[in-house]
């Protein structure tokens, strides 16, 4: 696997001011100092996810053939329910390009519908060759945040360094789903330009440049 971590100080600033603004809206109950002193119920690190893909919506092309929902921005999860309630508050008060941010689970992949973003968890790695499948078919960013996603088939794929949430961006993955990421994210990612020849969970991948 060949990694390059493209460093913006500018850029990483900038994203971490939207954060700082989307973690107020994501975790906090109420805007009183009372309620600000109360512990989140909600992971600080699940919190900067959730905001992180909130983040992503306006830094990615989806193709005009894409078949997610033209009316909505839709935001599916599998496999991470605090994730969901973190996205379900951001929904409130947030819309992706003037849509309404939609928020489902899916908890099976007979239900599958097409969207804009998918986060599969590591609950669901077992599914996660199958749900590469689909996303590539409908042209969804596939986000994930377990070890070894990143080669896997997820586009994004979160890690955690010196208590910092970051990820990577495969190129491949982002090429094969049809979608352009901009210079601005990659930017601020650990880049990934190759997908693995066959997946550790039971399913054969194709190796991409």
């Amino acid at each position: 696997m060949m990694l390059k971590e493209r460093t913006d100080c500018a850029g990483m600033g900038i994203l971490r001011v939207s954060l700082l603004l989307l973690l107020t809206l994501a975790v906090l109950p109420a805007s009183s100092l009372a309620a600000q002193k109360k512990p989140s119920p909600i992971p600080r690190a699940t919190a900067i996810k959730g905001s992180y893909l909130y983040y992503f919506a306006h830094y990615v092309t989806w193709p005009k053939k894409t078949r997610a929902p033209a009316d909505r921005f839709v935001i599916t999860v599998m496999g991470n329910a605090p994730l969901v309630l973190v996205l379900k508050k951001l929904s409130l008060k947030k819309k992706v390009r003037g849509k309404p941010l939609v928020i489902r689970t899916l908890r099976t992949l007979k239900d599958w519908k097409p969207c804009h973003i998918l986060f599969i968890g590591k609950s669901r790695k077992s599914e996660l060759a199958r749900v590469r499948r689909l996303a590539e078919r409908d042209h969804v960013l596939l986000v994930g945040d377990t070890p070894g996603f990143e080669k896997r088939g997820c586009t994004i794929n979160f890690f955690e360094k010196n208590n910092n949430v970051r990820f990577f961006i495969n190129l491949s993955a982002e090429r094969k789903a049809g979608l352009k990421i901009s210079s601005k994210l990659l930017n601020v990612a650990v880049i990934v330009r190759r997908l693995v020849k066959k997946s550790p969970y039971g399913a054969r991948t194709k190796s991409a440049e």
